[in-house]
């Protein structure tokens, strides 16, 4: 299964909601933890314009005024979901997929160090009662396990807190698994600071299970954050579904092109059968369209990403 997790700093913005959606749907993403949605009013409209497409099933925690706010998103079907539960700091759900559970956590750690200490008392708390189930942690945790994973820092900052983050994934049993394409994952806006604050920490049995590959950190864009994506071997969870993507019924020639097109295609047999096999043609001739007609909006954002992270490769 493909995770990705997103700090986006804000998700009342379509264009931010566009470019998570654009990632999920790239890189075929399974589960997706959003933080910093800073939405009060969380409903399946929001998350479907996250997700690309109604196929979704979601949890959330929502913000306090226009801070906070967190959104784990689903695909359909993935796995059976016993029940979600949340706390101060963090929103996860209880999930069964052949006959392991898994307990999975979305975290939005306070900058107070006394209150990270209490997200972490409560996650241990709850792992306590918790026996045989697996882990999947992740999000941004606004700390870092070593003095190497933050660069720039003006003050000093409490050594403690560090500590207490280290002691925390060792009672967790969790494993910060191999890190791939960069070094942090938080930028300050003017360029002098960085850390890696956002990671996924796995529990060992669901690493070996899930055949877990790496951890890579993406390309910054939209927020001061970079995504951060969990790539896994060789699960099978099932078909990806067809994205329709609304935007498309907003283009003067979308309506032609589907009339069109539905006409030029020769299918002969039972009626039932001819509409199958003519929706199944109708897709692959929509993703050639799509590519055409919008695929230039995400190659410039990609251009744009790509000139961002040239600089703060620069400044590292």
């Amino acid at each position: 299964m493909n995770l990705l997790s997103f700090n986006i700093r804000g998700g009342g913005s379509f264009s931010k909601r566009k470019r998570v959606s654009f990632l999920i749907q790239s890189n075929n993403i399974d589960v997706c933890f959003v933080q910093e949605t800073k939405l009060s009013d969380f409903n399946d409209v929001i998350a479907g314009s996250f997700w690309g497409n109604k196929e979704v099933d979601w949890t959330e925690s929502h913000s306090k005024g226009a801070s906070g706010g967190m959104v784990i998103l689903w695909r359909q079907g993935c796995f059976m979901v016993n029940y979600s539960f949340t706390g101060r700091g963090y929103v996860g759900i209880n999930v069964t997929w052949k006959g392991l559970v898994y307990n999975m956590v979305n975290v939005y750690a306070s900058c107070n160090r006394l209150e990270r200490q209490l997200l972490w008392d409560s996650l241990i708390s709850i792992k306590a009662r918790s026996l045989n189930e697996e882990w999947v942690v992740v999000g941004d945790f606004n700390e870092v396990l070593c003095k190497e994973e933050r660069i720039g820092v003006d003050r000093i900052r409490d050594w403690r807190g560090m500590e207490e983050f280290k002691s925390f994934v060792e009672v967790m049993e969790l494993i910060d698994i191999n890190c791939v394409g960069g070094k942090f994952t938080w930028y300050k806006d003017n360029g002098k600071a960085m850390s890696r604050l956002d990671r996924f920490l796995l529990s060992n049995k669901l690493i070996e299970v899930w055949e877990v590959v790496d951890q890579r950190i993406e390309k910054r864009d939209i927020s001061d954050h970079t995504p951060i994506r969990l790539n896994v071997g060789k699960i099978d969870w099932g078909p990806k579904p067809f994205c329709f993507n609304n935007s498309w019924l907003k283009h003067e020639d979308f309506k032609a092109f589907m009339a069109k097109e539905w006409l030029c295609l020769e299918i002969r047999g039972r009626g039932d059968f001819v509409l199958i096999e003519k929706l199944k043609k109708l897709k692959d001739r929509l993703r050639v369209w799509n590519r055409e007609v919008f695929g230039w909006i995400d190659l410039r954002v990609e251009e744009d990403t790509e000139k961002i992270n040239t600089i703060d490769k620069v400044l590292v």
